[in-house]
Formats: structure tokens, sequence, C-alpha cells
């Protein structure tokens, strides 16, 4: 016996045996291993698209993509190219014409075209409703108990309230609940001041305003203070040959209804006074031009014959309605003339660029004893690639 040979430990013997008895685990009988999952680059490729950006894109998405991408360069182009001849317009005195100062809009602006001119304004306030009231009311018979009531016939268009018609004539139904129960009641203004309009009559309106009928005004509070004077401001701009040629520019002046030159201000006790508005005009920066607007925030100091004024435009919104991280100083100047408010040629700073001659502004109703009530006035800024002009109202804050 060979005692070389070592017996086989049983469970591999019995695993031998069952082995040779299958065939020996034939092929037929194996699953093959899966094939492999491709990756998503693998599956669009394979598609016949691009994979860029951890997406895939068909031909269709990349035409459009390079139609896109060349509207975007042409409008962009186009942006640079309006800055640029915008931004050369507001460096010569003829593109930036003096302001047109007067009693009322110019007549080019109230010609232009809507795209090429905005403007601005203000209400000053008017004296007390108690001081100003119309003609006592002529109510009687079984209106005769209603009191605290003013005729309003010689000044409907005064009169606004959310129940008025607009383009429609709009006849007026019976509500009243008290004096005469065929009258039309409702709450609204007469010249800004808040309360009731009372109606007898055939009762209509037209426009936001009263038309037929006999309109009476209570007023919620006599000491309210009618609306004053409508104070605007504004730009407009002048093409040749389609191409903007000039940025005009306009604001009130003295010979302005409810504008009154200031005059013996010297009179006013010592004080800050701080006057808040608003502010329009153009401006082009680095491929970015058009129209803003923003906030206008003057300080003057009064108690002197010599009035000190400063301030700044600010918080401005660009041509595309968006907010600009833009601030220009007025950079303090004294009035020019003793006890008026004039202000003539100022400092602007933009951007720590200064500009000379660049600011000018006039405070009106101011008297001895009042101080005045707007400033109005127009400035031009520069700075490192950038430049503007506009316009500016600001009212006393109290």
């Amino acid at each position: 016996m060979n005692s070389n040979l070592k017996l086989l430990p049983a469970a591999l013997f019995v695993a031998v045996l069952a082995l040779a008895g299958c065939g020996g685990g034939g092929s037929d009988e194996m699953t093959p291993d899966p094939a492999p999952t491709p990756t998503p680059e693998e599956q669009c490729r394979d598609d016949g698209g691009i994979y860029e950006d951890g997406e895939c894109k068909s031909a269709d998405d990349l035409r459009q993509e390079g139609a896109d991408d060349a509207t975007q360069d042409s409008e962009d182009a186009a942006a640079v190219k309006a800055a640029l001849a915008l931004h050369s317009l507001l460096g010569t005195a003829t593109g930036v014409p003096t302001v047109v100062e007067g009693a009322a809009n110019p007549a080019l602006f109230t010609g232009a075209k809507a795209a090429d001119k905005s403007s601005q304004y203000t209400r000053l306030q008017g004296a007390r409703f108690s001081a100003t009231s119309p003609t006592a009311s002529s109510f009687s018979g079984l209106n005769a108990s209603l009191t605290g009531y003013f005729a309003i016939a010689g000044s409907l268009g005064d009169a606004a309230a959310d129940a008025f018609g607009e383009i429609a004539l709009k006849t007026h139904d019976a509500n009243a609940t008290n004096g005469n129960l065929n009258d039309f009641v409702t709450t609204g203004t007469f010249q800004g001041v808040s309360g009731t309009l009372r109606c007898e009559g055939t009762c209509t309106s037209k426009d936001g305003n009263p038309v037929g009928g006999t309109w009476h005004f209570k007023p919620n509070n006599a000491m309210d203070r009618i609306a004053g004077s409508k104070i605007e401001w504004g730009w407009w701009l002048t093409r040749t040959a389609g191409a903007v040629s000039a940025v005009n520019r306009f604001r009130p002046d003295e010979n302005h209804g409810g504008l009154t030159l200031s005059s013996g201000l010297e009179g006013l006790g010592s004080g800050m006074a701080s006057y808040e508005g608003d502010a329009a005009g153009q401006y082009a920066v680095v491929g970015d031009s058009g129209a803003f607007e923003a906030t206008a925030s003057l300080t003057a100091t009064f108690g002197a014959a010599v009035i000190p004024l400063s301030g700044s435009i600010h918080s401005f919104t660009g041509a595309d309605g968006e907010s600009r991280d833009w601030m220009v100083e007025l950079k303090s100047l004294d009035s020019t003339t003793d006890g008026v408010g004039d202000y003539v040629n100022g400092t602007t700073v933009w951007g720590g660029n200064e500009m000379a001659n660049a600011w000018n502004a006039d405070m009106y109703n101011g008297t001895g004893d009042v101080a005045p009530n707007i400033i109005v006035g127009d400035f031009r800024a520069e700075s490192q690639g950038g430049r503007m002009t506009g316009v500016f109202g600001a009212g006393l804050q109290e």
C-alpha cells in the first residue's frame, strides 16, 4: 500500500461525487453577469446628445442656446453702444442744455412722446378747510336739520369718490339714512380733504367727478388742509435723425402758481430743517444707460442771512427698474442772496469724483416767520465711467 496516499475528508469526498454526477457543473445552467448600467454621459451619447454641465442636451437644445447667445450678445452690444453715446452726450453743454424754468411745463415736453419724457410732482399743503370753506349749505325742507355741509356747485371737479363713474356716465340711486331719504350719500374728498359728499335731485358722475344734481360736502375735520398747487419737474429728450441729441430738464420758478420766492429768511430762528422728495433724470455708465428715479434729501441751516444748504441724491432705480448702489452728494453751499435761499453752481460728488458748477436750487414760500415749504433744483454728476443729470423737488419735513 502506497503510504503517500491520503484519505479525503468525508465532506469533500461527497462534494466531488456530486459534481461528477452532475456532469461537473456544466455551463449551460450558469447565470451570466448582467450588463453594466451606462453612466448619464454614456446614455446621453448613445441617445445622440451632448452632456454638458450635468445635463444632456439635444441638437435642438444646442441650436436654441446658440440663437439665445447670439441674441444676448446683440442686446449687450446695443446696450454698450447706447451707453457710450449717452455718456458722450452728457459730457457736453449742448447735450445737457441749461434747465428750463417757468410757470408751466415747456411745450416741447408736452409734445414729446411718452417714451422720451418723464416728470414728478408734489402738491403743496393748502390753507385749512375752515379758512377757505365754499358757500354755506343751501339745504332746506327735509334736509334743514343737516349741519356742517357746504355747497360745492362751482367746484365739482375738486370732488372725488370711489363710487363715481369713470368712462361712462353713472346714475346714483338714493341711499340716505337721514334727512331727505331721496338723497345720495358717499364718502369721498373735496379739495383733498376727506369727508361726506351728499347730492339732491338726479345725481350722476363721470370721469371720477360729480356731474348732475346738487352736491354738498361735509369735512371730517374742518381743520384739515386742502390740497395746494401741483409743483412739477422733469426731463425730455431731443432726437436728431432718430438719435438722442439732448437731455432737457425743466423745473418751476416763482412764476408758477403756488410758488413765491422766499425772502426775509434771516428772521427765522436758529436751527436745521430737513427736506425730502423725488429726483429724476438720465444716466450712462459702462454698458447701462437710460432714465433713473431717486430720492432727494436736503438740510438747511437757518439763523443767519446766509443759509447753508447741503444734501444728497440716493436710493436710485435704473432704467430696468432695479436698484443701483449710487449716491450723489450735494456739497454744502451758501445762499447767493441774503435771506432769499437761492443756490448757484454747487459741487457734486459721485464715487469720490467732484464736479464743479453742478447743482442749483431755490427755496420757495418762506418768510421771516415761516420756513420755506419746498426746494426745487437741478444737478449733474460724474464718476469714474459714469455721468448723470437730473432735477428734484423736496418738501419740508415737519
